[in-house]
């Protein structure tokens, strides 16, 4: 019992019907019964129409009717109106919802064609509907999208459509609850249009549909990054893209633990500056993690391939102590040089930036000077 209450949908209208009774010769009148009577006097009646469903997880009931007569002599009273029904429903964000178009029409019924077998959705909204019930959605929500109707029912005092509804992505954003709404109105063919009056007596009221949309936190997601490539000697920087439409997000980098220190990375938010060691050329890799700051601490995790491409480093000369020497006599000196990229193999080449008075000549050969 617990389980289907919990799952019935109820949908009511109240109805008052306001009816003045006037004495006659001392008889007053009501539904043909006399009684007498030496005052005018008005009788306040009050009618309930509960509508409502039973739904389990995967199935849905046909729509059922309660109607509760409320004025105190218990008597049934004739309802001429057409009613369409105000309706609220809760729904999670990003999510399709069905929702049901509900006419009510307890003097005239309506007839069993509800216009899906000739399906046409201008006719749908037209006064000149063919079929013995048509809606007209008169305005559509502002912040959701519907579909036409997919199922109907008729043939008794209620006309039910069936369409779906889906709010925007993320709607409602970074709000709690967003609402949104759709209004709507019946046709019923089986009624008679007075020419006297200006309204169209075969059209209902307007109803409203309030949407309320409750925000789900959405898990964040991170666009793929594809390898980088950067020069030896060279710093990178690298964006990435993390979305979250809930909640703000911290960011974290690491390098490959096992090329740890060939690098220096520099966390800039949603960038990410590498910086190579001194000489390095090599590869590794990039972790990046985003996580919720005030949602409910959901993470996503990406990373990406990073190559540092060799330079040709200059080479340098190895530094030679005071050379002595005597005059008048040639002296020879050993050149060396390192390369950091391990090449051995060097040309020489000199000048005298101070000193032409002293040396008379000079030549080199191989690393010979």
């Amino acid at each position: 019992m617990s389980l289907i209450k919990k799952n019935i949908k109820l949908i009511s209208k109240f109805v008052f019907v306001l009816i003045f009774i006037f004495p006659v010769k001392g008889i007053g009148y009501l539904s043909g019964i006399p009684f007498n009577s030496k005052l005018s006097f008005i009788l306040f009646v009050l009618i309930l129409i509960c509508v409502y469903k039973a739904k389990d997880n995967e199935f849905e009931s046909p729509i059922g009717i309660i109607s509760f007569i409320l004025n105190e002599n218990g008597q049934s009273l004739r309802d001429d109106n057409l009613f369409a029904f105000d309706q609220n429903i809760d729904l999670p964000e990003d999510e399709l919802t069905l929702i049901s178009l509900i006419g009510f029409d307890q003097a005239f019924g309506f007839g069993d064609d509800l216009g899906l077998d000739d399906y046409e959705p201008d006719l749908n909204n037209r006064n000149d509907c063919d079929a013995d019930a048509c809606y007209e959605i008169t305005l559509s929500p502002a912040n959701g999208s519907i579909g036409d109707a997919f199922d109907a029912e008729g043939g008794s005092q209620l006309a039910e459509w069936n369409l779906e509804y889906v709010p925007n992505q993320d709607f409602p954003y970074m709000a709690d609850v967003g609402q949104d709404s759709l209004r709507y109105r019946i046709f019923n063919s089986l009624r008679t249009d007075d020419p006297e009056t200006p309204e169209d007596e075969r059209w209902s009221d307007e109803a409203t549909i309030t949407l309320n949309v409750f925000q789900v936190n959405d898990i964040p997601t991170v666009e793929a990054v594809v390898s980088q490539i950067c020069p030896e000697d060279q710093s990178l920087t690298v964006s990435l893209n993390p979305i979250d439409p809930d909640n703000d997000l911290e960011s974290e980098y690491t390098i490959s633990s096992e090329v740890s220190g060939v690098a220096s990375l520099t966390n800039q938010g949603n960038n990410v500056l590498i910086t190579p060691s001194d000489d390095f050329n090599g590869n590794f890799s990039i972790f990046a993690t985003f996580t919720e700051i005030n949602g409910e601490e959901y993470e996503v995790n990406t990373s990406f391939d990073v190559e540092i491409t060799p330079e040709n480093d200059p080479p340098s000369v190895v530094s030679l102590p005071v050379q002595n020497g005597q005059e008048d006599s040639s002296i020879s000196i050993s050149l060396s040089a390192t390369d950091i990229d391990g090449d051995s193999d060097f040309s020489y080449s000199g000048s005298i930036s101070s000193g032409n008075d002293i040396v008379n000549s000079y030549s080199i050969s191989g690393n010979t000077l």
